[in-house]
């Protein structure tokens, strides 16, 4: 009974990811184009699964120990506070990780609080596009992609686990589903 509900929700997971493939078929012509994008395509989608799940875990472990009910007022409350964190991170992090590790392991620069660290993941990103590219354009535009993916999956792994919840399917399938 168990391995049949794994296969299940692993296939459908399977047909979820196979979509893909469809949105890039689309707008094959535009990648063509605009090859940068194709550079920081990984960047784009890794840092959406990964802000995404952050959010479900929360959602699901509140579930599980009871802080977090699916009434409603409990579901707008959450919803507000992971959106404040969704746009936090999704301007955080539409700068570059790796711009930021290396200035904090070289000692060189030690942010004091979540709004610096959000200042130099979005100009390290910019930066970061920029150099590859030398595109103003293609720079803005990666980086709002950023944002908004992770804004997106930031409010999408907060909702899927209530939504599963009310389903009557265990809340804790939400953290895989968003790494999709």
């Amino acid at each position: 009974m168990l391995l049949q509900h794994d296969r299940r929700w692993l296939l459908g997971l399977l047909v979820l990811q196979s979509t893909s493939s469809f949105v890039l078929e689309q707008y094959q012509q535009l990648l063509k184009e605009h090859l940068v994008v194709t550079v920081f395509l990984t960047m784009l989608v890794g840092a959406g699964g990964n802000a995404g799940n952050q959010s479900a875990i929360k959602v699901i472990r509140g579930l599980a120990t009871g802080t977090i009910k699916t009434t409603w007022p409990s579901v707008r409350k959450t919803l507000t506070q992971q959106a404040y964190i969704g746009v936090l991170l999704g301007g955080g992090l539409s700068g570059s990780y790796s711009f930021c590790v290396q200035l904090q392991t070289t000692g060189y620069l030690q942010p004091r609080t979540s709004a610096d660290l959000s200042l130099l993941y979005a100009v390290g990103g910019f930066i970061r596009v920029f150099i590859t590219d030398g595109s103003l354009v293609n720079s803005c535009a990666i980086s709002l992609s950023l944002f908004m993916i992770v804004m997106t999956s930031v409010l999408t792994g907060t909702m899927l686990p209530f939504g599963l919840a009310k389903g009557g399917i265990d809340p804790a399938n939400a953290g895989t589903s968003v790494q999709v």
